[in-house]
């Protein structure tokens, strides 16, 4: 190697688009072309950014014969025994999610590639999936503790972490410890709603593949995958709202405790004229096994569920329809509907009642 005659390698820096990943660090043998930077991806360890800051000196120090080009083969030598470990994950596809006529990123994978490749002569570093991660983690460390907080200052870092990631965020917006939303980008949030401990939403299109059964609703408001909650709504504890169908709660609705809705379903059957196989209710299984019912949810303005309650795909609740506890409900309900006990259709009208509005 060479001793303060300068550097046998230049640096390059790309910016990731793909994903929330910094920009990275991409060394290369000096007088390569960009097409040569090492898998189109960073390496970003802590070696290789080192070796780029000292890469404009001719020598780290004489005295002690150390330069930058030692620094440089320790870097890619620890970086190439990293990505042929045993953690990497060879290959991959970033999955991507359908919602309100655009795709979004999915951010519950990494794209991969491969690790180590040689193209004429020459070595190309790729970035595996655990190294990735790994670059994630300052990031998913901070929600973790954001999400956890308890007290005022919690629920002022939450607001200020999902304003800038759910699709829209109204004014006065409260999110209770635990809360959790999944494909953010596809949620509204409206004025004054609350969020409760725990509570789960699911957004986003589901990924092709499986046999699907949709069922519509009429001038249902929003696209497959959107989620809107509507203003002064409550979403009490230990819910959870899947909308990968759509999913409208309106204004000063209630969705008491451990309640469910989802606006997608497995089914026992493909089918239902002609199938003679039964499907698997997991979503592990092989997707010629699963067979899936896909609708909205409509929950009207002033509605109500009582604690416990299930609503299935492809339901609509009129404006100021109350539930009692533990229903399962599916269908068309009309406005002020009482539902008593929905399995035997024991309903009453609240018609003769005012709404505050």
């Amino acid at each position: 190697m060479s001793r303060c005659g300068g550097s046998k390698y230049r640096f390059s820096c790309r910016i990731l688009t793909d994903s929330r990943l910094p920009a990275g660090l991409l060394p290369t043998r000096a007088g390569a072309g960009p097409e040569e930077a090492i898998g189109g991806r960073g390496l970003a360890s802590p070696l290789t950014a080192c070796a780029d800051r000292l890469s404009g000196r001719r020598s780290v120090s004489d005295e002690c014969g150390q330069t930058v080009d030692d620094v440089c083969d320790v870097a890619l030598s620890l970086a190439q025994s990293f990505t042929q470990s045993r953690f990497f994950v060879d290959g991959g596809v970033v999955p991507r999610v359908f919602c309100g006529g655009q795709t979004h990123v999915r951010s519950t994978g990494w794209e991969g590639e491969s690790a180590v490749t040689k193209v004429d002569g020459v070595v190309r570093y790729g970035v595996s999936d655990y190294s990735r991660a790994l670059l994630g983690f300052p990031m998913d460390a901070w929600q973790a503790f954001v999400t956890a907080l308890p007290g005022l200052s919690g629920f002022r870092l939450r607001r200020d972490f999902w304003r800038s990631r759910l699709r829209r965020m109204g004014q006065n917006v409260l999110i209770g410890p635990g809360v959790q939303f999944l494909h953010p980008e596809c949620i509204e949030v409206d004025d004054n709603c609350w969020v409760d401990r725990n509570v789960l939403v699911l957004a986003g299109a589901p990924a092709p593949g499986r046999y699907t059964r949709t069922k519509d609703l009429p001038d249902f408001p929003l696209d497959t995958g959107e989620v809107y909650l509507g203003k002064s709504a409550h979403i009490a504890p230990n819910c959870v709202l899947n909308g990968e169908g759509g999913l409208f709660v309106g204004k000063n609705a209630g969705i008491a405790a451990h309640s469910a809705i989802y606006s997608i379903s497995h089914h026992y059957r493909f089918d239902p004229e002609q199938g003679t196989d039964q499907a698997s209710n997991s979503s592990r299984a092989r997707e010629d096994q699963q067979s899936l019912i896909l609708g909205p949810v409509y929950i009207g303005d002033y509605c109500s569920l009582g604690i416990g309650c299930t609503v299935l795909p492809c339901t609509s609740l009129g404006k100021g329809t109350w539930t009692a506890c533990g229903q399962v409900l599916r269908g068309t309900y009309a406005p002020q509907t009482l539902i008593r006990d929905a399995a035997a259709g024991n309903v009453a009208s609240l018609a003769h009642l005012r709404i505050l509005e």
